[in-house]
């Protein structure tokens, strides 16, 4: 028994805490060793179409939290009714959507989930073209990495009636509005700023800033300009309200 032991390497005594790779690879299956990366490769798979879920799930919260029409079915799909419908780990672009706005019906959006890990100027040239058969002026994109260089000077160059929003999936795995510690936001209509500065005599200048790129400006895709009303639970005072100004 003993010279099988040190045919072997001798298991019982490690070398320098390790035993030597020949005697690992011998106690190892080949179909054990070869279903490592199938493992991996699984695994992999699985986050991605998580992620992918998640995401869209935010999405779909976050335009029903800006006025577009979204349906219940949509806002509660789960992951494993996104897996039936859609497989798993899809092509990005079968996950776009275009939205419609309740109040403005001519008002869309489209929602893009590009194929490419870092956007460039061709998908921008494409959404743009994907926006006028659609009729529409404003698009969000999901990016999986983030846009080139060029792609972010793409946009700074755009006509000021065209939108586009730039989101990357790890932003979206969590909807921000949701924390305990973060209060409720509602964007005012230009009339109702004008009510407010007439009844409290303030300007623009009086109030406290909010930043456009604020993770709860963006989601609401809040704009310069515009009037937030703010309003926290507080258990030593109670209800109260303030707002911000986007700049």
């Amino acid at each position: 028994m003993r010279d099988s032991y040190e045919a072997l390497g001798d298991l019982n005594e490690p070398q320098n805490g390790m035993y030597p790779s020949s005697v690992l690879d011998g106690c190892i299956p080949k179909m054990a060793r070869e279903a490592v990366p199938q493992l991996e490769n699984a695994v992999d798979v699985e986050i991605e179409t998580l992620m992918l879920w998640r995401s869209r799930k935010t999405v779909f919260q976050m335009f029903c939290d800006r006025g577009y029409m979204v349906t219940s079915e949509e806002l509660e799909e789960t992951l494993e009714e996104f897996k039936v419908r859609f497989g798993m780990k899809p092509p990005r672009n079968m996950l776009n959507e275009k939205f419609s706005h309740i109040m403005e019906r001519d008002l869309h959006c489209l929602v893009l989930f590009p194929l490419n890990p870092k956007v460039g100027v061709s998908d921008m040239k494409a959404a743009v073209v994907e926006m006028k058969d659609n009729n529409c002026r404003h698009v969000v994109f999901i990016v999986n990495q983030g846009l080139t260089p060029s792609a972010k000077k793409f946009i700074g160059d755009l006509p000021v009636d065209i939108t586009m929003e730039v989101f990357t999936e790890g932003e979206l795995l969590v909807n921000v509005t949701e924390h305990e510690l973060v209060p409720q936001h509602e964007v005012l209509e230009d009339w109702r700023k004008e009510e407010l500065y007439k009844r409290y005599t303030v300007r623009d200048g009086n109030l406290p800033k909010m930043s456009k790129n604020d993770p709860i400006a963006r989601y609401y895709g809040m704009k310069i300009g515009q009037v937030v009303k703010v309003t926290r639970d507080s258990k030593a005072a109670g209800r109260y309200t303030h707002y911000r100004l986007v700049c």
